[in-house]
């Protein structure tokens, strides 16, 4: 019908009878059946594409290894021809990478208090702790107000767990005197093992020492921050990465 609409011509007949083709139709036929098989064609290059090719990701340390990685390695194998060239920045550089056209996808941190952006989906939530070793965990009786009496391991200033913890703090009236100030979240809850301090890390990279015994969390303080998909306009995304975008949603 919109066929029809669009060339002005009655192309079926209208009857109840039967269905069959008028002479504009059937002059029109070979044409249409060829258009048909083309855009036929079109679909198998595509699906044979969307398996091949590059996706150039971008994500943090701690994404990469608590939320990615069974992610990662059950793609690989359900698509071993895609080859993943993974970038491991912070979410202000890859945000920037991004922007300049040197990523496919990027997980990122929306900066604190920044406001809504199209190009950013919501894909998991991470969630900070302050966690210590069992012997420094009994000391701490009034947690968080004595946070500032006992030896912090904290995030680096200028990350995203930093800022939404000094604004934390501040909102407390809470002072801040980090004892060690690091980028890895694993070294820090490393070093929180060996009872040098109270270490603030996100709780899946804590959990398996709770299990143990090593490391007890600390009450009252758990502060959580989305995790962002940085999607580019759905037509600049090749194929294969919109497979492993669809991988992500599933997840």
């Amino acid at each position: 019908k919109k066929l029809e609409q669009q060339l002005g011509r009655r192309l079926l007949p209208r009857s109840s009878r039967r269905i069959g083709l008028t002479a504009e139709g059937r002059r029109l036929l070979p044409r249409i059946r060829e258009a048909v098989l083309a855009l036929e064609g079109i679909g198998r290059q595509f699906e044979t594409t969307e398996h091949t090719g590059t996706i150039r990701l971008g994500a943090g340390d701690t994404v990469f290894r608590y939320y990615l990685l069974d992610i990662l390695k059950r793609f690989h194998a359900a698509y071993p021809a895609i080859r993943l060239q993974v970038t491991n920045r912070t979410s202000e550089t890859l945000t920037r990478l991004m922007k300049e056209g040197a990523l496919d996808l990027a997980i990122v941190s929306r900066p604190h208090g920044a406001p809504p952006d199209p190009a950013l989906r919501p894909f998991a939530e991470m969630t900070y702790v302050f966690a210590a070793a069992e012997e420094l965990a009994g000391q701490i009786g009034d947690f968080p107000a004595a946070m500032g009496q006992f030896p912090l391991l904290l995030p680096e200033k200028g990350t995203t767990a930093r800022r939404i913890l000094d604004a934390y703090c501040a909102g407390e009236g809470i002072t801040l005197d980090p004892e060690i100030e690091l980028e890895s979240v694993d070294l820090l809850a490393d070093l929180a093992r060996a009872g040098l301090g109270a270490a603030y890390v996100p709780e899946q990279c804590a959990q398996p020492f709770f299990k143990t015994g090593e490391l007890h969390i600390l009450p009252d303080v758990r502060l959580s921050h989305a995790l962002m998909l940085y999607l580019p306009e759905a037509a600049l995304i090749p194929p294969c990465a919109r497979l492993f975008v669809h991988a992500l949603i599933r997840e």
